[in-house]
């Protein structure tokens, strides 16, 4: 995966792009990219930060600050938002 940074006319143009594609294909894209990320080697910063939120998240639960959601609820929740029913 390339680091180097790209003017911002160029990520505009891109952005733009990927927003005018029809639904299944933003989400396709979505997958791809999220796929091109997953492959790469987390920095011991990124894996700091996530165990961070893994561990505060933890404690909520044991406190009771926040609820659980069942996966299956969420699942629908986010199809619904996107119209994937």
């Amino acid at each position: 995966m390339s680091t180097e940074s790209r003017p911002p006319a160029d990520f505009q143009q891109i952005t733009e792009n990927a927003l005018s594609l029809p639904i299944d294909q933003q989400v396709e894209l979505v997958q791809r990219l999220n796929d091109s990320i997953n492959e790469a080697e987390p920095t011991s910063e990124q894996q700091e930060r996530v165990l961070a939120i893994v561990r505060r998240r933890a404690e909520e639960m044991r406190q009771g600050t926040v609820k659980e959601v069942e996966w299956t609820n969420v699942l629908d929740r986010a199809r619904k938002s996107i119209k994937c029913e």
